[in-house]
């Protein structure tokens, strides 16, 4: 059973700022508590038990924080790095679990997702041994949304701007085998975690999908209200 997982919470959260000036985007508070330990709390109530959490350098407070919290003592990992970029932060976080996990889900530290829909992910690997599952979901509001193209079975044979469906979008849900991480390439390799994606489909690994059928992105202010009504529709922590 997968217990490994781990958060992107090296972002900038440029769009935040306006409402929480002096705030990193971990820390904004939620319920009075601050978005990561929501994030703890979610992959918590998944079946998770060991996390990974990559910062930037103003991470400190953050980890600060964290280290008070019982209910995490000890199951907490921190990375702090400037990254470039997506690509360079997923590599960085999949080599450094690859070196205790042989399976890990990674996720963003702004998404909130229904706990079953993080299992799904989970059973979707254990059934199909693929190298990478990604959580994929029809709900379009990126801005620069990225498309897969996806076979009956579930298999992603296509991704970016190239595809043909136009139906199904990445989430920013992955479940990472040790045997993919193990392969990445460097991290100036590729200027997105996009084209990383896309090259490895072309490569013809085993790449496939999982359907997310709820979730909500804490992007800018407004979708904090998003984020408390489904706290309380979707999860039994509080």
């Amino acid at each position: 059973m997968i217990k490994h997982a781990g958060i992107f919470a090296a972002g900038h959260g440029s769009r935040l700022k306006k409402a929480f000036p002096n705030l990193i985007k971990p820390i904004i508070p939620i319920r009075k508590k601050p978005l990561i330990e929501w994030m703890l709390k979610l992959l918590k109530e998944a079946g998770f038990n060991k996390v990974t959490i990559l910062f930037n350098s103003r991470g400190e407070e953050a980890i600060r924080y964290l280290n008070t919290l019982n209910d995490f003592k000890g199951d907490l990992d921190f990375i702090v790095k400037d990254t470039e970029s997506s690509w360079e932060s997923f590599s960085l976080l999949s080599k450094e679990m690859a070196k205790k996990s042989e399976n890990f889900l990674l996720t963003t530290v702004d998404s909130f997702y229904k706990p079953e829909e993080l299992k799904g992910l989970v059973n979707a690997q254990s059934k199909t041994k693929a190298d990478l599952v990604l959580g994929i979901t029809n709900k379009i509001h990126d801005e620069k949304p990225l498309y897969s193209d996806i076979e009956p079975s579930g298999r992603i044979i296509n991704i970016g701007h190239s595809c043909m469906q136009k139906e199904y979008i990445t989430s920013g849900l992955y479940l990472v085998s040790k045997t993919l991480a193990d392969k990445m390439p460097e991290a100036e390799t590729f200027p997105a975690l996009r084209y990383y994606l896309a090259n490895i489909v072309l490569q013809n690994k085993k790449i496939w999908s999982h359907k997310i059928s709820a979730s909500v992105d804490v992007d800018d202010a407004s979708d904090i209200l998003l984020a408390e009504d489904f706290i309380d529709e979707y999860l039994s922590l509080q």
